[in-house]
C-alpha cells in the first residue's frame, strides 16, 4: 500500500512520498538482524515463535542441531504450530518368543534412533501449514492503513490524546510547549488539506492578535475544532498524522504531571525544609542557653528597651501623621484652585446691550437686538446665542448678554458703537462683558469722580466708596443698603 505524507518540519511545508508495507518482519538472527532485511509474505512464523525468513529460519535451525549434536541432513522446514495435536501412540512392547520362552533381542542401535519426521512430509500437515499461512496473511492484509499521512508534530499528539484527555488539558499542554510559529504552520496545514470540508466554517479565517487574546491561543482552539468537525464528517479515517523530530513532542500526556518539574520541585521544597529545620533548632538551642542564664535585671533591661523602642516609634509615627495631614491639606487647595480656575467663564466674543424694551414675546426683542448690530455694524452679524440678565422687574429693562461667532465681530461693535448717537437707537448702550468686580470698579469710579464734581467729600477705603462719611458703594457687595448706611453712621 503507498501513501502521502505532508508535513511541515519547519515552516516550509514539504511533501514527501513513502511506502507502507502491511508485511511482517523478520526478527532476524540471534546475533543481528536479518542480512536481508526481509519484510514480505515469506516471513513465517519459525523457530522459536519467531517471525522469520527462510534464510534465517534455516540458520537457526542449524545452529539448534549443532548444539544438540546432530547434523543438518536437509533443508528444514518452517515450524508451524499444532496446537492441541497429540503425540503419536507408543509402539507395543516386543512379545516373547513361543518357541523358546525368552524375550526377543532389542532391535539394533542404529534401528533404535529417531529419525527427524519432516512436518511437511504429511497431508496433514501440510494442509494446516497452508491454513496458519493463510491467516496470518490475511491478519497482516486486513489491517488499516492510511492512504495519506500528515507530517507534523503537534498535530501527532493533539490526535494521540484528543479522544483521551480534555480539550483544556490538551490547549495548556500545546500552548506551554509549541512555538507560536509551529501553532500557526500546522493550522495552515490543516486549512490546505480540508479546506474543501470546512470552506464554508469560521475556523479557517486568519487570526490576528489583540489586546484581549493572542493570536496563537485562538488557532489553538481553532485546530482542535477543525479536528472534531473533520472527525463528525469520518474525513480522518485515511489520514495519519506523523512526526519526524521526536525532541518536538512533549514527553507526556495532557493529564500527567511532568516527572522532571515534580523533581525539582521537591528537591527545592527538601532544600527549604532543611534550612528551616537548622534554624530552627539553632534557635532552640539559642533560647535554652539565654533561659538559663537571663536574669530578672536583664528582663527589666529588656522591657526597659522596648518600652523606648515604641515610644521612639509613636513619636515617628506621630510626625509622619503631620505630615500627612500637611500635604493633604496642600493638594486640596491645590485642586480647589484649580478647580475655580477651570470654572473661568469665557468671555473674549460676549457683549452687553442696555436699554431694549421688556417683551413677553423674545422674538420681538431678539429683532431688535439684530437691527442694532446690524446699525451699528452696518450689514447684518451672525449671533450665537442671547438671553436677558438678572430677574424681570416691572418698569425696568433688564440688560441682554449677546454671545458673538468672534472676538473680532466683538471687536468691531465696540469699535463702532459710537453710531448708535445719530441713529433711532440713540437710547441703546454697548458695553463688553466683563467680571462683575471689573464692572463694579468702573461704576465706583463713575460715582467717585460724579461726587467730587459735586464737592463733596469722597474716599475710598478697601474698595468701598465712601460720600460725606456715607458708605455708598462696595466691589464686593455693589450698592450698600440702607442699613448698612445707619450702621456706618452710627459707627
Amino acid at each position: 500500500m503507498t501513501g502521502t505524507v505532508d508535513g511541515c518540519g519547519g515552516l516550509d511545508s514539504k511533501l514527501v512520498a513513502v511506502t507502507v508495507i502491511g508485511m511482517p518482519r523478520c526478527e532476524g538472527l540471534p546475533y543481528g538482524p536479518c542480512p536481508d532485511r526481509r519484510c514480505d509474505e515469506t516471513v513465517r512464523l519459525g523457530e522459536g515463535e519467531l517471525m522469520l525468513c527462510h534464510s534465517c529460519d534455516f540458520t537457526r535451525h542449524h545452529a539448534w542441531l549443532e548444539s544438540v549434536g546432530r547434523t543438518a541432513t536437509a533443508a528444514p522446514v518452517t515450524k508451524v504450530r499444532t496446537g492441541n495435536r497429540r503425540a503419536p501412540p507408543p509402539a507395543p512392547a516386543p512379545k516373547p518368543n513361543p518357541a523358546t520362552g525368552d524375550a526377543p533381542a532389542p532391535a539394533p542401535a542404529q534401528q533404535q534412533k529417531c529419525t527427524p519426521v519432516n512436518p511437511a512430509g504429511g497431508s496433514e500437515d501440510v494442509a494446516h501449514e497452508s491454513h496458519v499461512q493463510s491467516v496470518l496473511l490475511s491478519a497482516h492484509t486486513s489491517v488499516h492503513m492510511p492512504s495519506r499521512i500528515l507530517l507534523n508534530e503537534l498535530l501527532s499528539y493533539v490526535c494521540c490524546y484528543r479522544n483521551k484527555s480534555s480539550v483544556d488539558c490538551i490547549r495548556r499542554v500545546v500552548l506551554q510547549f509549541y512555538l507560536p510559529e509551529e501553532i500557526a504552520v500546522a493550522k495552515k496545514l490543516l486549512v490546505r488539506e480540508f479546506g474543501a470540508r470546512i470552506k464554508n466554517s469560521s475556523l479557517i479565517t486568519e487570526r490576528r492578535s489583540s489586546t484581549a487574546r493572542p493570536a496563537h491561543d485562538a488557532e489553538v482552539d481553532d485546530i482542535i475544532s477543525i479536528l472534531d468537525e473533520l472527525d463528525v464528517q469520518q474525513a480522518l479515517d485515511i489520514y495519519m498524522f506523523v512526526c519526524s523530530d521526536i525532541t518536538r513532542i512533549p514527553k507526556y500526556g495532557p493529564e500527567e504531571l511532568n516527572i522532571g518539574a515534580v523533581v525539582e520541585r521537591q528537591v527545592r521544597i527538601e532544600t527549604v525544609v532543611d534550612s528551616l529545620a537548622a534554624t530552627v533548632g539553632e534557635l532552640n538551642s539559642r533560647d535554652s542557653l539565654q533561659s538559663k542564664t537571663v536574669s530578672s535585671e536583664a528582663m527589666d533591661k529588656i522591657a526597659g528597651l522596648l518600652d523606648s523602642k515604641i515610644s521612639s516609634l509613636s513619636a515617628r509615627l506621630e510626625a509622619q501623621t503631620k505630615e500627612m495631614k500637611k500635604t493633604c491639606t496642600e493638594a486640596l487647595a491645590t485642586s480647589t484652585t484649580s478647580a475655580q480656575q477651570q470654572t473661568v467663564i469665557d468671555r473674549s466674543c460676549n457683549i452687553v446691550l442696555f436699554g431694549i424694551e421688556e417683551c413677553n414675546d423674545s422674538a420681538v426683542w431678539c429683532n431688535k437686538v439684530d437691527e442694532v448690530l446690524s446699525c451699528v455694524n452696518g450689514q447684518s452679524v451672525n449671533v450665537r446665542d442671547m438671553f436677558r440678565l438678572g430677574r424681570f422687574h416691572t418698569g425696568k429693562n433688564r440688560p441682554i448678554l449677546v454671545k458673538l461667532h468672534s472676538a473680532w465681530d466683538r471687536r468691531i461693535l465696540l469699535s463702532r458703537r459710537g453710531n448708535l448717537r445719530n441713529s433711532a437707537f440713540n437710547r441703546v448702550f454697548i458695553a463688553p462683558d466683563e467680571p462683575v468686580e471689573v464692572r463694579r470698579k468702573k461704576v465706583l469710579e463713575r460715582m467717585k469722580k460724579r461726587a467730587e464734581n459735586e464737592g463733596s467729600h469722597v474716599s475710598v477705603v478697601d474698595n468701598v466708596l465712601i460720600i460725606d462719611g456715607v458708605r455708598v458703594y462696595s466691589v464686593a457687595e455693589g450698592p450698600v443698603g440702607r442699613n448698612n448706611q445707619n450702621t456706618s453712621n452710627n459707627g
